[in-house]
């Protein structure tokens, strides 16, 4: 409710929504499961003529999902695509995830190809998942974890 009384403030300040805006709320929405305003607000953005990035795509893809619209959900990634953007890692590890649900692991087998095509990495679990098989149970060893530096590092899912 504040991150929306917020974004109405905007226009009182004189200040324009952009992608980003409309993502941050997006991203909420999915967040708290508000697939309504996320559509809401989707569709506003289309009023607006607000233009879409691969975050845009990746949020309307689990509105979708959580509004069990499977099919649509899998159209995001073609409309991100067309749209000359790289999905990113987690629209992609949604969507394995969603086709390994259904037990459609040849698709999410071509998933996991595409993704690592467009540079993510796609760890072990993924992989077994979208192979149809068990994951491998974690490894232990070690704890904690911290910030081990090295910049620019490449996120795994």
């Amino acid at each position: 409710d504040r991150a929306f009384a917020t974004w109405a403030e905007l226009e009182q300040l004189s200040l324009t929504p952009d992608t980003g805006t409309f993502n941050a709320l997006l991203h909420t929405c999915v967040r708290t499961r508000e697939v309504a305003s996320g559509r809401r607000l989707l569709s506003r953005m289309a009023q607006e003529g607000v233009g879409h990035d691969a975050n845009t795509y990746m949020h309307q893809a689990s509105l979708h999902i959580m509004g069990r619209e499977d099919g649509l959900a899998l159209k995001m990634l073609d409309n991100c695509r067309e749209a000359g953007l790289v999905p990113n890692g987690r629209m992609y590890a949604s969507l394995i995830n969603l086709l390994c649900r259904a037990r459609n692991f040849e698709k999410a087998q071509e998933l996991v190809e595409d993704m690592e095509k467009d540079g993510h990495m796609v760890g072990r679990v993924l992989r077994a998942k979208a192979n149809g098989e068990q994951p491998p149970p974690r490894q232990g060893g070690g704890g904690g974890g911290g910030n081990r530096g090295g910049g620019g590092r490449r996120e795994r899912f």
